[in-house]
């Protein structure tokens, strides 16, 4: 995912990251750099639009790396970075948030 910096009526590339999880510090750090500050209390607003492979109602497997499952699901939204995965039956509670590159999306897409 490419970073871009709007400066008003300006766009400048910040570089790419290779996830969104944990992505604030190093956007942050990229931001300071490019801007040449050096006082650590800033906020950097983070927007995250919805990848074309992320589409409402799609089935994907929500692989969860630090136990080693899967959930199925589907799509139910994108919240500001986050795929929210509900399960087949709407009536059920939802699954979660995941981060996009934690989801394989039909076509094995998944977080590219």
């Amino acid at each position: 995912m490419r970073l871009w910096l709007h400066e008003g009526s300006a766009v400048t590339s910040l570089g790419i990251v290779e996830r969104v999880t944990g992505m604030y510090p190093v956007v942050k750090e990229r931001v300071a750099n490019h801007l040449g500050l050096t006082d650590p209390e800033f906020y950097v607003e983070l927007r995250i639009p919805r990848p074309p492979y992320v589409r409402n109602g799609d089935r994907v497997t929500v692989v969860v790396d630090d136990e080693g499952r899967s959930i199925d699901g589907v799509v139910r939204g994108w919240l500001d970075g986050s795929v929210l995965v509900g399960p087949f039956d709407e009536s059920l509670a939802v699954h979660g948030l995941f981060a996009p590159e934690t989801v394989i999306f039909p076509d094995d897409h998944g977080g590219d």
